[in-house]
C-alpha cells in the first residue's frame, strides 16, 4: 500500500482518552489508535473536551472562539499539547471545566450541581442533564476549529454516538463541504445499547440544539426521536468494534437492546464495518511492575507464574479481615472478607466491570450462591460500580457469604489489575457487548475467562484461549436459564482442576495450554500495530 505517510493527517474526535478522560473501555481504544496511526508516520491530531478533572497545565492558546448551542451563546478557547508524536486539541468552555467526570454526576460535584440546578433529587451516576448540549458544543468546536485555521484532515475518525453528528456538520454546509471535500470520514459505534446512543427524543429539540437543516436531521428519525449515528451515517462510514457486533446491529431480532436503531439500519440498508480492538500489552505487562502497577512481576511466556501467585499472596492477605475504613486502595470500599483457609486446592474466580444488567452481573449475583452450594472451595471476587441496586445485591451477597465472596465497590487501575492477576478465572457474562477488553487484560495476567458467547466476547477461542457458553435460541433474555447455564459452566471448567491432585491451575497442562495459546494471539491478531496495519489502513484508503 503507497501511502505518503507525513503528509497524511488524521483527527481523532473522541469525548474520552485514557490518561486525559477516563469512563469506560473507548479510552483505550482512542489512545491505542491514535498511537499505533502516529507511529506509523501519520500525523495525528487528537480533539478532547477539557474537563474539570484535567489538570494538566496549558500554556498555548491557539485561538477563541464564541459558538451557538440552542439559546446559549458559550466561549470556546482551543488548546494545544504534545505528547507521543500526537497532537492534542483541548475544547476549553465552562459547560466542561466545571464537569468533574466524563458522563454522569460524581460525589465531588453533587451539591453544587444541585444547587445551581436547583435539583435535590440529583444522584452520584445520573446522567449530566445538559450532555446533548456538551456533544453538541464539542462537535461544532472542531467544525469550527478547521474553519478558522483553514485545514481539513485526510482522515476525520469519530467515536461513539457523542460525536457522530461531526460528519453532518462538515457536510451541510457549503463552506464545511469546500474544506473537508476531500475528507474520508468514519464514525466507530463502541456501544449502540439503548441509553448508549445519545438520542435527541425529539425532532424539533434536535433541530434547535443542532441547528443542522431539517432535511439532514431526517436522516436520523426514528418516530419522533433522532439518532446521531443514523444521522452520521448519511456522511461518514459506520464502523464498530467487532465484526461479531456489526452483524447483530443489522440483525434487529438478535439486537433487544437496540431493537428500534437496529431495525432503522436494517431498513436503510446501512453497511457496518467491524474490527476487532486490540491490546497494549505493554501497558499491563506482568513482567514490568513499573508498568502494569502489580506487587510482583511474573513472565506468561516462559511459563514462570510464581510472582502470579505472590500477587494473590499479597491480595488475599490484605482481604482476610473487612477493612473499609483502611481500603485495598484508595477509592475502593471492600464488602465481606476473604478465608485463605485451604488456599492450594482453592480456585478464584472474578469479575471486574460496571455492576449494570449489560454486564451480565444481575445473573452472576444469583449464579455465585448456586456454584458455591456445588463447589465450596471456589472463591469470588467482584469489583466495580454502577446500577446502585446491583450494588446492594452485592454488598448482601457479601454478608451472607463470610469468607467466600468479597465485592470491592468502587474502580482503581492498581486493584483492578491486582484481582485480574490474582484470579485463575474471569467470568463474563455479558448480555450484549461491542467488543470486550476485559478479557483480553485477563489473558495478559494467564487468567482464563468465562464467557457468554455474544458479540466481541466470540473472540475467545472456545477451549482454546477461553471458554464461552451459548444460552438456547430464544432464552438470551431468560435471567433463571442464563444462571443456570452460567453455573453449569463454571462448575464444569474447574470441576477438572478439583478431580487432579495439582495444586495449582497453571501445574496442569489443560489449562497451561489454553494459558499460553492466548498470549500469543495477544502478540499478533490481537496486537494494536497488526490492526492498524491489517485492517484500519484499508479501512482509512480502501482505494490505495
Amino acid at each position: 500500500m503507497s501511502i505518503k505517510k507525513n503528509s497524511t493527517s488524521i483527527w481523532v474526535v473522541s469525548r474520552e482518552y485514557a490518561g486525559f478522560a477516563e469512563a469506560g473501555g473507548v479510552k483505550n481504544v482512542v489512545k491505542s489508535l491514535a498511537e499505533a496511526a502516529a507511529d506509523y508516520g501519520f500525523a495525528v491530531t487528537v480533539f478532547l473536551p477539557r474537563y474539570g478533572n484535567n489538570i494538566e497545565a496549558f500554556d498555548t492558546c491557539t485561538g477563541e472562539v464564541n459558538i451557538r448551542v440552542g439559546d446559549t451563546l458559550h466561549s470556546v478557547q482551543y488548546f494545544e499539547l504534545f505528547r507521543k508524536n500526537i497532537r492534542f486539541i483541548f475544547i476549553d468552555s465552562g459547560i466542561f471545566t466545571e464537569k468533574k467526570d466524563i458522563y454522569t454526576y460524581c460525589a465531588e460535584e453533587l451539591d453544587y450541581f444541585r444547587e445551581k440546578l436547583h435539583r435535590p433529587d440529583l444522584k452520584k451516576g445520573d446522567g449530566y442533564i445538559d450532555s446533548h448540549e456538551m456533544n453538541v458544543l464539542f462537535q461544532k468546536a472542531v467544525y469550527c476549529y478547521g474553519l478558522r485555521s483553514h485545514t481539513a484532515p485526510q482522515i476525520l475518525h469519530c467515536h461513539d454516538a457523542h460525536t457522530a453528528l461531526l460528519p453532518a456538520f462538515v457536510s451541510a454546509r457549503c463552506m464545511g463541504r469546500r474544506l473537508f471535500r476531500h475528507t474520508r470520514t468514519l464514525i466507530t459505534i463502541h456501544n449502540a445499547g439503548d441509553g448508549y446512543r445519545q438520542t435527541f427524543y425529539s425532532f424539533e429539540y434536535a433541530a434547535h440544539l443542532t441547528d443542522l437543516p431539517h432535511r439532514v436531521l431526517e436522516y436520523g428519525r426514528v418516530d419522533y426521536t433522532v439518532e446521531p449515528f443514523l444521522v452520521g451515517s448519511a456522511f461518514a462510514d459506520l464502523t464498530t468494534v467487532s465484526p461479531w457486533y456489526a452483524k447483530q446491529l443489522i440483525s434487529p431480532e438478535h439486537s433487544p437492546y437496540s431493537y428500534l436503531f437496529s431495525k432503522s439500519l436494517a431498513e436503510k440498508h446501512i453497511h457496518i464495518t467491524g474490527i476487532t480492538n486490540g491490546i497494549d500489552f505493554a501497558a499491563y505487562n506482568p513482567c514490568e511492575p513499573e508498568r502494569s502497577g502489580l506487587p510482583f512481576a511474573f513472565d506468561v511466556q516462559k511459563e514462570q507464574f510464581e510472582g502470579k501467585y505472590a500477587c494473590r499472596s499479597f491480595l488475599l492477605d490484605k482481604l482476610q479481615t473487612q477493612t473499609c475504613t483502611a481500603p485495598l486502595y484508595d477509592g475502593i470500599q471492600q464488602y465481606g472478607s476473604m478465608s485463605t483457609q485451604e488456599q492450594n486446592r482453592t480456585l478464584y474466580i472474578m469479575y471486574h466491570g460496571r455492576l449494570v444488567r449489560q454486564k451480565g452481573v444481575d445473573v452472576l449475583l444469583k449464579a455465585i450462591p448456586r456454584i458455591l452450594e456445588h463447589s465450596p472451595n471456589l472463591r469470588f471476587i467482584v469489583m466495580g460500580q454502577g446500577n446502585p441496586e446491583l450494588e446492594t445485591e452485592a454488598m448482601t451477597l457479601a454478608a451472607a457469604l463470610p469468607g467466600k465472596f468479597v465485592y470491592c465497590k468502587g474502580y482503581n487501575r492498581k486493584a483492578a489489575r491486582l484481582i485480574t492477576a490474582a484470579a485463575d478465572f474471569i467470568v463474563l457474562p455479558s448480555l450484549f457487548e461491542p467488543c470486550g477488553l476485559e478479557d483480553l487484560i485477563a489473558q495478559v495476567y494467564g487468567t482464563i475467562p468465562i464467557a457468554n458467547a455474544q458479540g466481541g466476547l466470540q473472540k475467545i477461542i472456545n477451549g482454546k484461549t477461553g471458554f464461552l457458553y451459548t444460552l438456547p435460541d430464544g432464552e438470551e433474555q431468560n435471567t433463571e436459564i442464563h444462571v443456570g447455564t452460567l453455573t453449569e459452566t463454571v462448575l464444569k471448567q474447574t470441576e477438572y482442576f478439583f478431580a487432579s491432585s495439582k495444586a495449582k491451575l497453571t501445574d496442569i497442562p489443560y489449562f497451561k495450554d489454553i494459558i499460553l495459546y492466548a498470549y500469543t494471539a495477544l502478540h499478533t491478531e490481537f496486537s494494536w500495530k497488526y490492526i492498524f496495519d491489517k485492517q484500519y489502513l484499508k479501512l482509512y484508503f480502501p482505494h490505495k
